[in-house]
């Protein structure tokens, strides 16, 4: 039982972070990524690297939540 407490809290703290990354993704507009994206094609590089990080980690913390349940992996 004090493993799937754990894991509770585990997941609340990621989803908590999660929201705060999203809402602050969101103050940022794309059109204004796209302008300093044009200024500094470094920055453009960097998005792109942390974007596939990012979407990496969700795929596995998702592959992670659904290893022991009935549900399908998404892809």
């Amino acid at each position: 039982m004090e493993a799937l407490s754990d894991f509770n809290a585990l997941q609340q703290q990621i989803q908590a972070s999660l929201v705060a990354v999203t809402r602050s993704s969101q103050a940022i507009s794309s059109e204004d990524l796209g302008f300093h994206r044009s200024l500094d094609p470094s920055l453009g590089r960097a998005l792109d690297t942390q974007n596939a990080r990012l979407l990496g980690l969700a795929e596995r913390l998702l592959g992670n939540a659904a290893s022991n349940t009935e549900l399908v992996r998404p892809k």
